[in-house]
């Protein structure tokens, strides 16, 4: 009886790192990113699920080019779905715990 308990509670705690270690690249996504210069650019707020894409042009935040949706990670990519219907994709990679997306920096 004790063997089967300490089976079953090592499967549980095997079942937790797995998903916690999943959802790394999610963790060091979290928060605002921005491309673009000093003039004309872009921020992406990535929370929970969510994404925000703003345009600012000279510090002003462009309206009519502000976009939601939400979005998902795979393997190699990150994958946005807006609601606008538009898509878009930003490759990235995991260096231990430094996430590093394609012509982006994070916002300081």
């Amino acid at each position: 009886m004790k063997k089967a308990i300490t089976i079953i509670l090592l499967y549980i705690m095997m079942l937790s790192l797995a998903a916690c270690g999943g959802n790394s690249v999610d963790r060091a996504l979290q928060g605002t990113w921005i491309a673009g210069g000093d003039e004309i650019y872009v921020t992406l707020t990535f929370k929970n699920g969510n994404v925000t894409a703003q345009t600012f042009m000279n510090g002003q935040v462009l309206s009519d080019m502000t976009k939601s949706g939400t979005y998902q990670i795979d393997e190699e990519r990150i994958i946005l779905d807006y609601d606008d219907g538009t898509k878009g994709n930003i490759d990235y990679t995991m260096e231990g715990d430094m996430l590093k997306l394609d012509g982006l920096e994070r916002a300081r």
